[in-house]
């Protein structure tokens, strides 16, 4: 489920908006509970068009720049924030307290790939919302911190180098930090790394991409595409995660009913076994 909007504005402070989301999050949370689901994932990205002056999406929530609220200051955004995500986990919480809530990212994309002021990340605003999340979880809920942000790791000092940080600097863009503690933390994956660009004629041509090709992609992310170091990369954060790892692509389909429109060579398939069976004695613990 996406937290964010995509055709149209959404402020912390409005109340209307919040509460068709927070209900809707509530329904899908008994859902979960109903059809005996371990939890969701939850999407902050803010997926409108770009601005053309600042080059971010024109509508985020979790943007302090993109505030209704022109005269509110920074520090009063974030309490709405974290007012907002206290009353969506609440509002999960009661209706299903051991549900698991995967956000793609929470911290790791406003510390790892942004700097400055917190008030001028575009993602500023969300540690202060995953604060009020975390001050509202049940004792049997789990929280987790998906590192969308990992997608192109695949050694194990990429993976223990995000979990320090999310411990360490990453800590100072909370109100709570002590709280994260109680975040767990898990890694996303993409198989198919940064093919967008490359397979773009074969999406307007209605064609399936060879995006496991390398003379398709820059000579310097060629081996990310390699399933050697695929299968190193699921072995390690496996090995790493508190629970989770997750694998987005953009080409490959996973469930479909014909090789042609999977485009999934076997040999991805058999490193993500392999990554699995390889789990656990991957990486030194950290």
């Amino acid at each position: 489920m996406n937290l964010n909007a995509a055709d149209r504005p959404l402020d912390l402070f409005d109340d209307e908006a919040w509460a068709t989301l927070t209900t809707n999050l509530l329904t899908a949370a008994r859902i979960a509970r109903e059809t005996d689901l371990a939890g969701l994932l939850l999407d902050p990205e803010a997926y409108s068009d770009a601005d053309p002056g600042t080059g971010r999406p024109r509508y985020n929530a979790f943007d302090y720049g993109r505030r209704a609220r022109a005269e509110e200051p920074f520090a009063a955004y974030q309490q709405q924030a974290f007012r907002r995500g206290f009353a969506a986990v609440q509002a999960m919480g009661g209706a299903n307290p051991e549900i698991t809530l995967l956000l793609a990212f929470a911290y790791s994309w406003p510390c790892l790939l942004e700097d400055g002021d917190p008030s001028g990340r575009a993602y500023g605003l969300l540690p202060a919302f995953v604060d009020g999340m975390l001050a509202a979880r049940p004792g049997r809920m789990h929280i987790v911190d998906g590192f969308e942000t990992a997608y192109g790791a695949r050694r194990c000092d990429e993976f223990v180098a995000a979990r320090r940080a999310l411990r360490g600097r990453c800590a100072a863009l909370s109100l709570a930090p002590e709280r994260l503690a109680d975040l767990k933390v898990a890694f996303g994956l993409w198989m198919d790394f940064r093919s967008t660009g490359p397979c773009a004629r074969f999406a307007a041509a209605g064609e399936p991409c060879p995006w496991y090709d390398p003379v398709l992609h820059p000579e310097s992310r060629q081996d990310l595409l390699d399933p050697a170091r695929f299968r190193e990369g699921v072995a390690a954060a496996l090995t790493l995660t508190d629970g989770y790892v997750w694998i987005y692509a953009e080409q490959a389909r996973w469930w479909a009913t014909d090789a042609r429109t999977a485009n999934l060579p076997e040999t991805y398939a058999e490193a993500v076994r392999a990554g699995r069976q390889a789990a656990g004695g991957a990486c030194p613990q950290p």
